[in-house]
């Protein structure tokens, strides 16, 4: 940002230079694990998780986002993630 010109750039989170400045590596089945173990008890937001659980936004959203195309839960209309019915 700086080359461009800008003073005190903050942080967009969205571009390339962003994403690789916040990029953590994590271990999503533990993360899923704590995840399915935590909706165990009912159906909880995003926002319920990352407090409850003391995770990181994105650790939250990429692995909610593989247990919803894996079909183990899914979303009501509060934006309330549950455990999928066999």
């Amino acid at each position: 940002m700086h080359y461009f010109g800008e003073e005190n750039p903050t942080e967009c989170g969205i571009c390339s230079a962003c994403k690789a400045k916040n990029n953590t590596t994590f271990d999503i089945r533990n993360t899923a694990q704590q995840i399915l173990i935590f909706l165990n008890e009912k159906p909880q937001t995003s926002r319920d998780i990352e407090i409850n659980l003391q995770l990181r936004e994105h650790q939250i959203l990429q692995t909610l986002q593989v247990l919803l195309e894996e079909n183990k839960i899914e979303i009501n209309h509060k934006n309330e993630y549950f455990l999928k019915k066999n």
